[in-house]
This record gives structure tokens, C-alpha cells and sequence, in this order.
């Protein structure tokens, strides 16, 4: 598992709904 990768994944989609 990797769980950087996750989080990176779930912020990218948090700052595109935030724009």
C-alpha cells in the first residue's frame, strides 16, 4: 500500500473542487 500516493491522490482531488 501506499499511502503517500493515496493522500496525494485525494489532495489533488480536494484543490480542484477548492478551484
Amino acid at each position: 500500500e501506499e499511502p503517500g500516493g493515496q493522500r496525494a491522490l485525494i489532495f489533488d482531488q480536494g484543490n480542484r473542487i477548492s478551484q
